[in-house]
């Protein structure tokens, strides 16, 4: 193995509750009804909801900007944190001289927002907009490029049903770091510790 991809929300933070209350925030601040906690959360890792277009709110609209930077600004800072023991694993990872990415279909102005709370310099960093949101295969392909590293050599961590589908897409092993909106998922782990590996080979990672 020679690179690690991860995402943002649901990875390096379990986000759930900070991206909920932004939503719930925001748009009562409208006068508007925000969807309940289950039905928000079955849309969770899609960059717009499909519940949130019903509504007529769209990517680039004044309503969706405010989420995204009320997100990052506000809600990520007073209802998340970066998953304990998180640096110690990546510098790990780093330390076999295994490459660190991050893919995310948030914004660049949210990925630099959330990596700066993690306080880690990624190899390569590819955001929603850098070309087509997951599910679509795009932005993981990127960032192998970016890495110079091929698809077998390269491991993608999700937490969504979106990230299967975009690991899949692009031909590239996926595990779901387990959460309680994910129980339905395969290849679910329970900790990104579990990515150090005792032994490993070019290709290959053995989860403990």
């Amino acid at each position: 193995m020679k690179a690690v991809l991860l995402d943002v929300d649901g990875v390096l933070f379990d986000s759930a509750e900070a991206i909920y209350q932004t939503f719930k925030t925001v748009l009562r601040e409208r006068g508007l009804k925000c969807p309940s906690r289950g039905k928000t959360m079955k849309h969770f890792g899609l960059q717009v909801p499909p519940w949130l277009k019903e509504m007529g709110i769209c990517s680039g609209t004044g309503i969706a900007r405010e989420i995204e930077e009320r997100f990052v600004d506000e809600f990520l800072p007073k209802h998340s944190a970066p998953e304990r023991g998180l640096v110690e694993t990546l510098n790990a990872l780093r330390a076999k001289k295994i490459a660190v990415g991050v893919v995310t279909s948030q914004t660049k102005y949210q990925a630099e927002k959330s990596l700066k709370l993690v306080g880690f310099e990624f190899d390569c960093v590819v955001t929603g907009d850098d070309g087509k949101p997951k599910p679509a295969p795009d932005l993981l392909l990127n960032a192998l490029k970016k890495l110079g590293v091929k698809k077998k050599d390269a491991v993608y961590v999700g937490d969504t049903w979106v990230d299967v589908e975009a690991g899949r897409a692009a031909g590239v092993k996926t595990l779901i770091l387990a959460r309680p909106y994910n129980k339905g998922l395969p290849n679910r782990t329970r900790s990104l510790k579990r990515l150090i590996a005792r032994r490993h080979t070019s290709n290959k990672i053995v989860i403990l």
